[in-house]
């Protein structure tokens, strides 16, 4: 009984200081707002986009803002960025930390507008993973209110 007691703890534990990270959309990063008033931009597979962490930049179709200050920390070279949910697909090419750009290779044709979520698959991963986790536990205790 006393260690049912300690792993209640434990996910408890675990449950209120990790699901609010892993359900807060208010973090959900985003790019930025196109130059010239431009409403979408076209993207063509191949070429090379730049995402700077210059949230005050006006984008276009070579280089987009984004609303996460260390994007630039956060991926590493291979990875791939999904744009739109998904509709644009980049793998990242280098990173610049001093500049706070990712300097990436668009994989598909692609328009997009203003204000779209973005999000590292490894970051898919990690959330998937968080989620695995948690069903067991969910399933041992169904009475957490989540």
């Amino acid at each position: 009984m006393h260690t049912f007691f300690l792993l209640y703890v434990h996910t408890y534990n675990f449950l209120t200081s990790y699901l609010p990270l892993v359900f807060n959309t208010t973090t959900e990063i985003r790019t930025g707002f196109f130059a010239d008033g431009a409403k979408k931009i076209e993207l063509t597979k191949g070429e090379s986009l730049t995402l700077t962490a210059d949230y005050n930049f006006l984008g276009n179709n070579k280089k987009l803002a984004c609303s996460y200050p260390t994007l630039a920390t956060s991926v590493k070279t291979g990875q791939s960025i999904l744009v739109a949910d998904g509709s644009l697909v980049l793998t990242v090419l280098s990173c610049h930390p001093s500049e706070g750009e990712v300097i990436c290779r668009i994989e598909n044709d692609c328009s997009i507008g203003e204000r779209k979520n973005m999000v590292s698959f490894c970051m898919c991963v990690r959330s998937m993973f968080i989620h695995l986790l948690l069903l067991p536990i969910l399933i041992l205790f169904p009475h957490f209110n989540i």
